[in-house]
C-alpha cells in the first residue's frame, strides 16, 4: 500500500503534485522532523516545536514544509496541532486531514472518501471530488465548500450556532438542509458559518 502519514506541531504544511517525492523546508530545520519510508508508507513527524530563532520570520512567513507527491496515494493522513494545511492537485483513495487550531485548504483533489476536520479556525474546500462520501466539519469558525457538489451528489449541510448558506439561500441556525444523491457530502459547522456554493 502506498500511503502518507504526517504529524505536525506548529508548521504550515503544503501537499501538492510533483514529478518525484520531495520534502522542502522553509523557516524551519530538517532535524526537527523524522522522515521514514517503510514498505511504501511514508511517515513524517515533527518532533519538536520550531526553533525560537525562526519566530521573528513568522511575521512575514511562518515555518513551512512542502511535500511533493509523484503519484496517487491510497491513503493520506495529516494530523496538525496548529497552523495551516493545504492540499492541492492530488488524488487519493482515502484522505483524512485534521487541524486543531488553524486552517485547512483543499483545492482540486480527487478521492474515494475524504474526512476534513478543523477544531478552531476554518476548512475551505474548492473542487473536492469524491466517489463515495466526504465529511467536512469545523467546530468553531467557518466551513466553506465550493464547486465540489455536482447536481447528482447529495449533501447534508448543518450549522448549530451561526449561519448556514446553501447555494445562495441563507438560514438562521440551528439548521440542517439535505438532498439525496451519490456521492454524499456531509458539511457542518458547530459555531460560526457553514457555506456551500
Amino acid at each position: 500500500m502506498k500511503a502518507l502519514s504526517v504529524k505536525t506541531i506548529d508548521v504550515q504544511l503544503t501537499i501538492q503534485k510533483g514529478t518525484a517525492f520531495e520534502v522542502t523546508y522553509h523557516n524551519c530545520e530538517k532535524n526537527e522532523f523524522t522522515v521514514k519510508d517503510t514498505d511504501g508508507v511514508i511517515e513524517i513527524i515533527q518532533n519538536t516545536k520550531t526553533d525560537y530563532k525562526h519566530w521573528l520570520k513568522w511575521f512575514t512567513q511562518s515555518p513551512h514544509i512542502t511535500l511533493k507527491l509523484e503519484n496517487a496515494y491510497e491513503k493520506i493522513i495529516v494530523d496538525a496541532d496548529s497552523n495551516q494545511v493545504k492540499v492541492e492537485d492530488i488524488e487519493s483513495e482515502d484522505l483524512d486531514i485534521a487541524v486543531g487550531n488553524g486552517k485547512i485548504l483543499i483545492r482540486n483533489v480527487h478521492a474515494k472518501t475524504a474526512n476534513v476536520e478543523c477544531s478552531n479556525g476554518g476548512a475551505e474546500v474548492f473542487n473536492l471530488k469524491v466517489t463515495d462520501a466526504c465529511k467536512i466539519h469545523t467546530t468553531n469558525g467557518k466551513t466553506i465548500v465550493s464547486n465540489s457538489i455536482s447536481n447528482e451528489a447529495g449533501y447534508s449541510a448543518s450549522c448549530t450556532n451561526g449561519k448556514l448558506q446553501i447555494f445562495e439561500k441563507t438560514y438562521d441556525c440551528p439548521q440542517e438542509q439535505k438532498r439525496e444523491g451519490n456521492p454524499m457530502y456531509f458539511v457542518s459547522c458547530a459555531n460560526g458559518k457553514c457555506i456551500v456554493t
